[in-house]
């Protein structure tokens, strides 16, 4: 009887963290759910091509350092919820902290670092839910050497999804 509640305990705690480190892929062939994931090699081409002028240096030393970049955009609520809850549950096994949470124009944005050296983090998590009645939600995922002022320009010149929530925050 021991063996079986071990057995049981174990698979429990192995499903909850696949669950807790694949919410990207477990949801990215779900029709209700948008998704994007872009490769530090497509990262490196973007730097190349999209931020080529002189003053936009330091954004392309930062676009080339990204090492993983995920976005989960859905208007499906089971799944919304789903997300705000795995985000919420799994802050301290990423190390993650609250800098910052904003509620506007129906939007409630929710950022998340890394404990910052000056501006820069490796981890960068940004948790977006538009309290209308779509009920939206996007989870982004960024990871590299980030510099949190400069980001905002990346997202807005590659137009990715919360672009504009982000962008119009007023912090």
């Amino acid at each position: 009887m021991k063996k079986c509640t071990y057995s049981l305990f174990f698979a429990c705690i192995s499903i909850m963290h696949t669950y807790s480190q694949e919410i990207f892929t477990t949801h990215s062939e779900n029709p209700s759910v948008n998704y994007v994931s872009i490769t530090p090699p497509m990262f490196q081409m973007f730097g190349e091509i999209m931020f080529n002028d002189e003053d936009k240096k330091d954004l392309v030393t930062m676009v080339k350092s990204i090492t993983k970049f995920k976005v989960l955009e859905t208007k499906d609520i089971n799944i919304s919820k789903g997300v705000e809850n795995w985000m919420h549950s799994n802050l301290k096994e990423y190390q993650l902290e609250e800098m910052a949470r904003v509620k506007e124009n129906n939007n409630l944005v929710s950022i998340y670092t890394t404990s910052p050296n000056e501006n820069i983090v490796n981890r960068l998590v940004i948790l977006i839910n538009v309290l209308n009645s779509d009920n939206e939600s996007i989870l982004i995922w960024t990871e590299g050497d980030i510099d949190i002022l400069l980001i905002v320009d990346m997202f807005y010149k590659m137009k990715l999804p919360g672009y504009e929530q982000i962008g119009n925050l007023q912090i």
